[in-house]
């Protein structure tokens, strides 16, 4: 027996999701709410061409309303899944919870996660599903429940090579959610405490053409989870390649960046604009790279008392298939993993608001990336 999705969103990355819970996720039915007209045609289009045969699984509906959906029972799905913008996200959830639907979206902006939270509700609300937050804090505590009390996560979706521009980043996303990521503060654990240092404060060495720095939006509930685990260091960045920290930072130095909405409105306008800065599936390929690495507890060492060091290095490229980018699959991947285990798993959910971390197995994610790693699309 199969499960009933229910997806709010039909931009790149709600295609992306579409396609990944046919594929992998069990579905029998996914009804997509995608109130513009464009995108809802757009997405048609390409998943029909995609999912070729399994396409009847797929119904596009524009409005959420009873009388206007009368073949629709919105209180029948398994799950509902936001991959709508991050502003939809609160309404959204109030939606599902009207519906006592389990819920799960992609987060990524702090304020909002924190306003679901305060909603107290009584049917699984799960922010924060995507690559990072997402994936990588899942890990995160797998590592933790298995003893490790140092932990780093670095995570940067990039072009695949260098290019002449000192930028070197391509926008796979709304560029909003790149102006509040490189923004605000990112909580760490120092020494058994919580802290918080600001965006972009330190730039850290990764590789020989990438570096990385601390960015916001990273869940600030993984902290916590890592915390009773008996974490003692954990920070999270972000990879670019060299060169794009300095670049920003000279944003930030001139205004952008500091929380005043409409000079980061006018960077955003600016940056989607910018041809430069704009991925062309059939022209562009990125790549996303994920560490996960923990230290095993000091009751744990060797007998030359150097830690043990565990981790999870993935690098997955853009698919040129179904030419979905590097950063769709694995977002897309966050998502729909979680989505599934909450399906299959309903007594596994925790009733209330909760992030993924608390409760989707480390286990289940790793064969769930096999699984798709190792398909030929």
């Amino acid at each position: 027996m199969g499960y009933r999705y229910c997806v709010f969103g039909a931009g790149r990355q709600g295609v992306a999701a579409i396609y990944d819970l046919v594929k992998f996720c069990d579905a029998d039915w996914v009804v997509v709410y995608e109130p513009n007209e464009k995108s809802r045609r757009r997405a048609h289009e390409r998943l029909s061409d995609l999912l070729k045969d399994d396409y009847y699984k797929v119904l596009f509906v524009s409005t959420l309303d009873d009388r206007r959906t009368p073949l629709i029972e919105w209180d029948s799905f398994d799950v509902m899944i936001s991959c709508a913008p991050w502003k939809a996200n609160l309404e959204l959830t109030e939606f599902a919870m009207r519906r006592k639907t389990p819920f799960c979206d992609l987060g990524g902006n702090p304020d909002t996660v924190g306003k679901q939270e305060s909603l107290k509700p009584d049917t699984p609300v799960v922010p924060d599903c995507g690559l990072s937050p997402g994936i990588s804090n899942i890990l995160a505590v797998y590592l933790a429940e298995k003893g490790c009390d140092e932990i780093k996560v670095r995570c940067g979706g990039l072009p695949l090579t260098r290019f002449n521009d000192d930028l070197n980043y391509r926008l796979t996303f709304d560029p909003m959610g790149l102006i509040s990521e490189y923004s605000g503060d990112v909580p760490v654990i120092i020494n058994g405490l919580i802290r918080l240092i600001p965006a972009l404060s330190v730039i850290e060495p990764y590789s020989a053409v990438c570096e990385c720095s601390p960015t916001s939006n990273n869940s600030p509930q993984v902290v916590e989870s890592l915390i009773e685990l008996g974490v003692l260091n954990y920070d999270y960045m972000t990879i670019r390649y060299k060169g794009h920290w300095e670049l920003v930072h000279g944003w930030k130095a001139i205004g952008f960046l500091s929380g005043n909405k409409k000079m980061d409105l006018h960077l955003a306008e600016a940056l989607s604009k910018n041809p430069e800065l704009q991925y062309d599936p059939n022209k562009h390929v990125d790549k996303v790279l994920l560490s996960v690495i923990g230290k095993v507890a000091i009751d744990r060492v060797t007998e030359d008392n150097m830690k043990v060091t565990k981790g999870f290095e993935f690098e997955v490229f853009a698919d040129p298939d179904t030419k979905f980018s590097a950063m769709e699959l694995m977002t897309s991947w966050g998502i729909t993993m979680v989505a599934h285990y909450m399906a299959a798993n309903p007594a596994k959910v925790p009733y209330k608001f909760a992030t993924p971390e608390r409760f989707v197995p480390g286990k289940w994610i790793m064969d769930e990336i096999q699984k798709r790693e190792g398909s030929p699309g």
